[in-house]
């Protein structure tokens, strides 16, 4: 909880997918601070038509394109939902 996701960081959308999962799975307070933080920095990097894009074009997400950054965002998201199983209690 002691770091926030900075979308400047190399890996974000790795690291914010597995910052929402861990959060939610530690619950209680964790979890609801780390939706709150996902929820934020997701909404203010969105791309107009709703992807996202990896920022580090040389040696990270930049280079795997909007697929893997759009789909590892939805799944930040969609944590709370518990539409998989990984994300059940």
């Amino acid at each position: 909880m002691k770091f926030k996701p900075d979308p400047g960081e190399p890996w974000f959308y790795y690291g914010i997918y597995y910052y929402s999962q861990g959060m939610y799975q530690r619950g209680g307070r964790h979890s609801e601070e780390a939706r709150k933080n996902v929820e934020e920095v997701l909404a203010r990097i969105q791309n107009a038509d709703g992807s996202w894009v990896g920022m580090h074009q040389r040696d990270s997400e930049g280079a795997v394109g909007m697929v893997y950054s759009t789909s590892l965002s939805i799944l930040a998201l969609a944590v709370k939902h518990h539409y998989l199983p990984i994300y059940q209690r």
